[in-house]
């Protein structure tokens, strides 16, 4: 692999560029603090007949969602590690695929079984093939993961969430949402509450360190929170991805932007896994980081119950 294609230290070069807009006025100046430099622009907003700031048009609240939606899929369940079995993961590649098809995320494929290089050119590939114009990106990874190294290719070493995320940090990307759901342990910690008698394996030891990019427009799920490992249920697949395809798919959910869907899954899961069952040991508590400028809705397919 080429050294000069990947940063290995995953960290996010600020393509959007900044600049020093000091207004603190020099000796002598009348210039207030904070006063707008344009006189066109006036500092404080005065809305008329009960207007706030927060009466926004919709192209300025919403993602505009009229265009193509784009998708990447990759599910590692075999290693070469015979003991790294991912039991279970076919249902995420299941779940994943329903999630897509529900919000009429296009994708080529589920790439299956990647080794680290490969998941890197088949992302990489990806993110400089998006047709334009493009209203939403999806990429979607369900492996083994491991804190402060990253998400497991089948042989045994790792990509970065940083390196999967600046695969994407284009020019002509720019203002397009870009989501990645990823599926993997962030840690060793066991958020233990009461004996299960579950199936409740867990993705290895552990997703890499908490991944912020300074790009906007990013949200980035995790099953799970930051140095805790992430579940899977051999029949049932991961409890994050499974939780995650029922809330998309739930009628209920069909006016909700995706920072909220994400939000009800987070709780379905600590109170489903946990609180609401007197057996259950084991708990999970997922988390996301969000760039995002606007709401991000879908409302397009078909409503279904999955909620019991």
């Amino acid at each position: 692999m080429s050294e000069n294609k990947r940063d290995s230290s995953g960290a996010s070069s600020d393509i959007l560029g900044t600049e020093n807009t000091d207004t603190t006025p020099t000796s002598g100046s009348s210039k207030k603090p904070f006063e707008s430099k344009d006189e066109n622009i006036p500092v404080e907003s005065k809305p008329e007949n009960g207007a706030t700031l927060m009466a926004l048009a919709d192209e300025d609240k919403y993602y505009p969602m009229g265009e193509s939606r784009q998708g990447l899929i990759i599910v590692n369940k075999t290693f070469d590690d015979k003991d790294l079995l991912r039991e279970g993961a076919e249902e995420d590649r299941t779940y994943l695929k329903e999630i897509y098809e529900h919000l009429d995320v296009k994708y080529d494929k589920v790439e299956d079984n990647l080794k680290e290089n490969e998941m890197f050119d088949t992302i990489d590939k990806f993110s400089k093939n998006i047709k334009l114009p493009c209203s939403v990106i999806f990429v979607s990874i369900s492996t083994h993961g491991k804190e402060n190294m990253g998400l497991m290719g089948v042989e045994g070493r790792y990509i970065s969430v940083g390196e999967i995320v600046k695969c994407f940090e284009k020019k002509e990307l720019l203002g397009i949402p870009k989501v990645f759901i990823i599926q993997a342990c962030k840690g060793k910690i066991t958020e233990e509450k009461r004996k299960s008698k579950r199936d409740n394996s867990h993705d290895e030891s552990t997703i890499p360190t908490q991944y912020s990019t300074k790009l906007g427009d990013v949200l980035i799920a995790y099953s799970t929170s930051e140095g805790c490992v992430s579940y899977r249920n051999s029949e049932y697949g991961s409890w994050y991805i499974k939780e995650l395809r029922d809330c998309i798919l739930n009628a209920g959910c069909e006016n909700m932007h995706f920072a909220e869907i994400l939000t009800i899954c987070t709780n379905r899961i600590i109170k489903y896994y946990s609180d609401t069952d007197e057996t259950s040991e084991f708990t999970q508590t997922p988390s996301y980081s969000s760039t995002l400028r606007r709401f991000l809705k879908f409302e397009k397919g078909e409503k279904k119950s999955y909620f019991p």
